[in-house]
């Protein structure tokens, strides 16, 4: 009979390569990502997704070291779960620079830090898609 101790076991086990992740968020939020991944589905040749979208706006935000704005704590209530995964290395990083900005605003969470990486994300890829959508509109125009 084989020997299984619990602790060995336990031992041998691999950190996950992806950690699942239900952020509670505004319904205006999930409206925003919604509508801009629509438009941009419909003005791009690729497929756009809410975990391409949210992968891409945690790297964005990972790469640029900004003050967070410690004036801006108006409460919402959160409707809707955005379901995700990214992959352990990048939650590391995540969660450094959290600690990092616990360091200098008192009281931060990751919920905030994933809701205001998307903000970003949405507010940057909303112009780009308009840009996109009125390029599109002048075209069709000249061809008609």
């Amino acid at each position: 009979m084989k020997n299984s101790n619990p602790d060995i076991e336990c031992e041998n086990l691999q950190p996950p390569t992806q950690i699942g992740y239900a952020l509670p968020i505004d319904e205006h939020l999930y409206n925003r990502i919604e509508k801009l991944i629509r438009l941009l589905n419909h003005v791009d040749d690729k497929k756009h997704t809410r975990q391409r979208l949210v992968i891409d706006a945690f790297l964005e935000k990972l790469g640029k070291n900004q003050k967070i704005d410690a004036l801006d704590t108006s409460p919402e209530i959160p409707k809707k779960r955005l379901r995700f995964a990214i992959n352990a290395r990048m939650y590391e990083k995540i969660e450094k620079e959290i600690q990092t900005i616990k360091k200098t605003r008192r009281s931060y969470s990751k919920q905030e830090w994933f809701t205001e990486a998307i903000n970003e994300k949405l507010d940057k890829e909303e112009k780009k898609a308009q840009k996109l959508l009125e390029k599109t509109t002048n075209k069709q125009e000249i061809n008609s």
